[in-house]
């Protein structure tokens, strides 16, 4: 089972996914949908991008801009798979870096180059294309994720609040 650490470094990922990657185990992966609300004040800044190699490595490219300080955020989220049950939840994004129960966070925050702790200096912060996040440890559980996902991350912060929405669709890949 993926548990929660490991939908939330899967929402992360597929919230900035903007194409169709082959991603692990023959699965593919087409982000149908993704927006910042509108008032969101942190924005990924196009385009940013995922791509995945055979081994279920996951690697990104872009960036996204921090106007003001962080020195608290508090994130909550929510998971639509139908017909799996809705998954809610919070996290603290700074404690995150910290919390060994989130493992998976803590990486997907290093690739963008975060400092492993708050406060978070005002910046652009950009992925590092070759560091990768490894989801293989989920490559049998591909098959449960199947379909279509709905997800929204809503983040307070310092600067007020950010929020994504997003929308992608899982599907084993056809051979031949």
């Amino acid at each position: 089972m993926l548990g929660i650490p490991g939908l939330c470094l899967l929402f992360f990922v597929f919230c900035i996914a903007q194409d169709k990657t082959e991603a692990c185990n023959g699965y593919d992966i087409k982000v149908t949908s993704v927006k910042t609300c509108e008032n969101s004040v942190i924005k990924f800044n196009p385009p940013i991008t995922v791509t995945a190699d055979n081994n279920c490595n996951l690697f990104f490219s872009g960036c996204s801009t921090v106007p003001k300080q962080i020195t608290f955020a508090k994130a909550t989220y929510s998971i639509r798979k139908p017909p799996l049950p809705d998954m809610e939840g919070e996290v603290d994004i700074c404690n995150a870096f910290t919390t060994p129960s989130i493992p998976q966070i803590t990486t997907f925050l290093g690739v963008f180059n975060l400092p492993g702790k708050c406060p978070v200096p005002a910046k652009t912060y950009c992925a590092d294309p070759k560091k990768p996040i490894s989801i293989s440890q989920y490559r049998n559980a591909m098959g449960l994720a199947t379909g279509k996902v709905h997800g929204k991350i809503n983040v307070k912060h310092d600067g007020g609040s950010s929020c994504a929405e997003f929308t992608f669709t899982i599907t084993k890949a056809r051979s031949g």
